[in-house]
């Protein structure tokens, strides 16, 4: 039964009457309201009362509460939740959801519950999402109930939910707990617990209870409550003691749980130590806990590199794409050249380009690309070519063409216009300087990329006008969105708006949805406007809106009144209902005026209540029987606000519009002022 109310939403739940829901209340455990839905817990307390609710006892108040979200217990005042909170045991409480919970807490308020038995202040606290201590509720609010509560039943919360509470103490509040009950405390915490305590109070729980303790709990806890300190709290460790809690680590333990400063602290000690032989999969975990900037900063290029060492190619594989391209990044030329190709291929797919450009250095980058075969290189599909040509300085790349062959025009070939978005935009001028006339010989989409990467100055002052003009012509109009709006303006201003027009209409198009509206207002309107007039209708209305609204807000009335009927309605229905109030009035009543009846017609009426809604009285006043007809068409008559449209079905005589009661808005009066009698028929008020 819960599990098909819960299916329902309030439509459905209302074909139970009071008595139907009173029966289904009774007939379910506490645990059945489980599977009910916020939305139908709440119908059913509605629908049988809260009196009755409560006569249920406290495990089925607790059970239809928990099901409920914030908005359903806002029905309850202050009082009912007293109530509530009185007719539960502690057992009740644990069903309580989070919702139910939290605004149970904030309605009664701490210092009446906290008077209550430990239990059931434990189940009420236990009910939360740990995350939210100190957050949703006040860090005093959760150590006055903890104080309450007890040690002893603060335990029956949970792990999670004790080292939650732990972790909003401050040291003042972790001095109450002697060492016992800090023991006792880790115990029932598991790997993932020690998460949500914070460093302070982690690092306050090893020292109380000793290192023993936290030893004889295996790799899983050590590697928990490790992980969940900084540097200072790691400081309390020696080197042998750091051994010890390495070696009772697994390397799915240190993977799960060990953080960057509890990583590099133990890595500092155990490498040094020598006491890595055979763990490389738990030297893996422990560099890949490490973010990759801080190899040769935060812990030394030596220590990472002997740790790298120490691993099998499988092993390291397993870092993750960043943390390897971190670590060849700190390789000199000899030590990347050490490696075998094949272990290095490897490794580079395991990287995406992104992670090659941010953590590769110039010559790591050039010696990993010039080991591979063509083959290999043809291999990379995640943008790794991209990575490594972003990664490298622009002489490292003139260095590559300088190898001859096909070997730097070759990769570039390769490479999907996707990929140059790792390339920076020195390397990318590179590219283009050292490949010359082999650039007619890349797709669009790679000149597209390859463009893209570039900044604008780059194109404006070292690409002339008739190159840019050749290599916007080989792009195709679904792959301008590879050149980006900056670099499309760069290439609108180096060939001229003069070349632009002479282009494909479906590549202007392409072009013109790239830009943003900045980018149109730099360009101004005498040359967007030049654009729009080069464009077919069609072209117009497949313009995204963020275009057509950049191009309409920068055109003057004039340039809109330049255009067709065909363009003027496909920029218009490029333009949604919200984008179109953006246009000037001036522009809105040459639309007004200028489009084709016909088309007028077609318009979505929300889209012509924003183009004539922006039209003046005197505008729509002038339109002749015909147009008016067409614009009323279109807006389903709104403007009457009395659910009438289809005028053309009202033949002559008398009507009953006489009858209505609605407003008559200046522009309704400017309208049928002077057309009444051709858009009705006959006279509109006659009686």
């Amino acid at each position: 039964m819960a599990g098909i109310m819960g299916a329902m939403d309030a439509t459905g739940m209302s074909q139970f009457d009071p008595g139907q829901m009173t029966q289904a209340f009774d007939m379910m455990s506490g645990i059945d309201f489980s599977h009910m839905g916020a939305e139908s817990a709440a119908a059913m307390m509605d629908s049988v009362g809260f009196d009755h609710a409560l006569a249920g006892g406290g495990e089925q108040m607790a059970g239809i509460m928990g099901a409920m979200d914030a908005t359903g217990m806002s029905q309850f005042d202050p009082g009912q939740m007293t109530q509530a909170f009185d007719v539960m045991s502690g057992a009740d409480l644990g069903l309580m959801g989070t919702d139910a919970a939290m605004s149970m807490m904030n309605s009664i308020g701490i210092d009446q519950i906290a008077v209550e038995s430990g239990d059931k202040l434990s189940g009420l606290l236990g009910a939360m999402d740990p995350t939210q201590y100190g957050q949703d509720v006040t860090k005093e609010t959760v150590v006055q109930a903890f104080d309450a509560m007890g040690f002893d039943q603060a335990l029956t919360m949970g792990g999670d939910n004790l080292a939650g509470v732990l972790g909003v103490m401050d040291s003042s509040d972790l001095a109450k707990l002697d060492t016992d009950q800090m023991g006792q405390a880790f115990d029932i915490m598991a790997g993932t617990d020690f998460g949500l305590m914070g460093a302070e109070s982690a690092a306050a729980m090893m020292e109380s209870m000793g290192f023993d303790h936290a030893l004889a709990g295996g790799g899983e806890q050590m590697a928990g409550i490790m992980g969940a300190m900084d540097a200072t709290g790691m400081g309390q460790f020696d080197g042998g003691q750091m051994t010890q809690a390495f070696d009772t680590m697994a390397a799915s333990d240190i993977r799960s749980f060990m953080g960057a400063d509890s990583a590099i602290a133990m890595l500092d000690t155990v490498v040094a130590g020598q006491t890595a032989v055979e763990a490389g999969d738990k030297l893996a975990g422990l560099v890949g806990a490490i973010d990759p900037t801080q190899y040769g900063h935060d812990i030394s290029k030596e220590t990472v590199l002997d740790a790298f060492g120490a691993m099998t190619v499988d092993q390291a594989l397993t870092m993750g794409g960043e943390q390897l391209a971190g670590v060849i990044g700190i390789m000199d030329t000899q030590q990347v050249g050490n490696m075998t190709t094949q272990d290095k291929a490897a490794f580079t797919q395991e990287m995406t380009g992104q992670d090659i450009q941010q953590f590769m250095s110039s010559d790591s980058a050039f010696s990993m690309f010039t080991s591979f075969t063509m083959e290999q290189t043809s291999s990379f599909q995640d943008g790794q070519l991209g990575g490594m040509f972003g990664a490298m300085d622009a002489d490292k790349i003139t260095e590559i063409a300088s190898f001859g062959g096909e070997v730097l025009s070759g990769a570039v070939g390769s490479m999907p216009g996707t990929d140059f978005q790792n390339v920076g935009s020195d390397s990318a001028m590179a590219i283009y300087d050292s490949m010359a006339d082999k650039i007619g010989n890349l797709e669009g989409e790679q000149v597209a990329g390859l463009l893209g990467a570039m900044d604008h100055d780059q194109i404006t002052q070292n690409i002339d006008s008739s190159q840019v003009f050749d290599l916007a012509s080989s792009i195709q109009a679904t792959d301008w969105g590879l050149v980006g709006g900056d670099s499309t303006v760069a290439m609108m201003e180096g060939m001229g708006i003069s070349q632009v027009v002479e282009l494909e209409g479906t590549q202007v198009a392409g072009m013109v949805n790239n830009l943003g509206a900045d980018q149109f207002q730099s360009l101004g309107a005498d040359q967007v406007g030049q654009i729009a007039s080069a464009l077919e209708g069609d072209q117009l209305a497949g313009l995204s809106n963020e275009a057509a609204v950049g191009m309409g807000t920068t055109m003057t009335a004039d340039q809109f009144g330049q255009l067709d009927s065909e363009q003027l309605m496909g920029m218009t229905t490029a333009i949604d209902a919200t984008g179109i109030g953006d246009l000037s009035a001036d522009v809105l009543e040459v639309i007004a005026e200028n489009l084709e009846v016909s088309d007028i017609n077609t318009l979505d009426n929300d889209l012509a209540g924003g183009v004539f809604g922006g039209v003046s009285d005197e505008t729509i006043g002038s339109f002749d029987t015909e147009r008016v007809d067409g614009m009323l068409d279109a807006l389903n008559a709104d403007f009457l606000g009395a659910g009438g449209a289809d005028f053309d079905s009202i033949s002559g005589g008398n009507t009953a519009f006489d009858e209505l009661s609605f407003a008559s808005p200046d522009v309704l009066q400017s309208v049928v002022g002077d057309h009444a009698e051709s858009i009705f028929g006959g006279s509109l008020f006659s009686v």
